[in-house]
């Protein structure tokens, strides 16, 4: 049985860490990203692609304190919010037509497994939407991650804010729905 408090007291620790894994160049990256982008005349798919691509620089550099791996699934098993534009790219990429029709209330998909997870693992990977990219446990291990227990604790998570700032701004701009909504 694993012990909540010990391994909140493990997953501190290691976002402590985090500035030591992390190039201050990177930091410097992400810490200018939201007002470089809010500046910038590029489309909102390209704004997207530069948050993405700078998401997988940023969490790569964590695999030293982090519980993830391939095969895991827990966290595809939780909602998933996604805007329309990434929507759009996870549909040219698998040639699964998006339903636009407007869900009426807000469903609940917690315990339902994302339409992309296949044998536990993403096979959209390389389109994953951004709150995937960025969904990263720095827990001791995969336990706490379970759609059973995520809801009943409360664990340290890792934010990069101005990343997060600047996908909401595209986010502001989009339908935003969860992707079950969107490929169900």
């Amino acid at each position: 049985m694993r012990n909540l408090a010990a391994d909140t007291k493990v997953a501190q620790k290691n976002i402590s860490k985090i500035q030591t894994l992390i190039p201050r160049k990177l930091l410097l990256k992400e810490d200018k990203i939201a007002k470089k982008q809010a500046k910038s005349s590029d489309s909102d798919i390209n704004k997207l692609q530069q948050l993405f691509k700078l998401t997988e620089e940023l969490t790569t550099k964590l695999s030293p304190v982090t519980s993830c791996k391939a095969g895991c699934g827990n966290c595809c098993k939780i909602n998933v919010s996604i805007t329309q534009l990434e929507a759009e790219l996870i549909s040219e990429h698998t040639g699964r037509v998006l339903n636009k029709s407007v869900a009426l209330g807000k469903p609940d998909y917690h315990g339902s497994s994302c339409p992309f997870l296949i044998d536990n693992k993403c096979s959209v990977y390389s389109v994953r939407p951004f709150v995937c990219r960025r969904q990263v446990s720095v827990m001791p291990s995969d336990h706490w991650c379970h759609p059973e227990l995520n809801l009943d604790v409360e664990v340290p998570m890792i934010e990069f804010s101005e990343l997060s700032n600047a996908f909401y701004a595209i986010a502001a701009r989009s339908e935003v729905k969860d992707i079950r909504a969107w490929f169900g």
